[in-house]
């Protein structure tokens, strides 16, 4: 049985996603979705679905989470704030102890990721 360069290329995304879980995650999607796509790729609208899911979704999901945080130490008199933004420019503000929300990202790439995997079998599986 020979071993097909894509899963090699998914184990090794699998790896180091899972070795780097804190900044790995995109890479263990990607893996994931290069992995799913390999066993169904004889229907090609399918795959390439699958893997336009994944990227879109490993794609938004970076671009909408919030990066870098700055916080203004409370003052006599006046209440302390944080303001975090991420790469699209999109603020997060709150209160001095503020934790900007994470769901927003995941729940962007999947709306995303969705809407990529059905516009690419549409047109993929129209061709055919």
């Amino acid at each position: 049985m020979q071993i097909h360069v894509v899963l090699i290329q998914a184990a090794a995304l699998l790896v180091f996603g899972f070795g780097l879980l804190i900044f790995g995650v995109p890479f263990l999607l990607i893996g994931f979705g290069l992995g799913s796509a390999w066993f169904v790729r004889a229907n090609r609208p399918l795959a390439l679905a699958i893997v336009g899911w994944v990227v879109a979704l490993a794609v938004v999901a970076l671009l909408v989470t919030p990066l870098g945080c700055t916080s203004k130490v409370p003052v006599q008199g006046v209440a302390g704030s944080t303001t975090c933004s991420n790469v699209l420019g999109i603020r997060y503000a709150g209160g001095a102890a503020y934790n900007p929300p994470l769901w927003p990202a995941p729940l962007a790439g999947l709306a995303t990721g969705l809407l990529t995997a059905a516009v690419t079998w549409r047109l993929l599986a129209r061709r055919r």
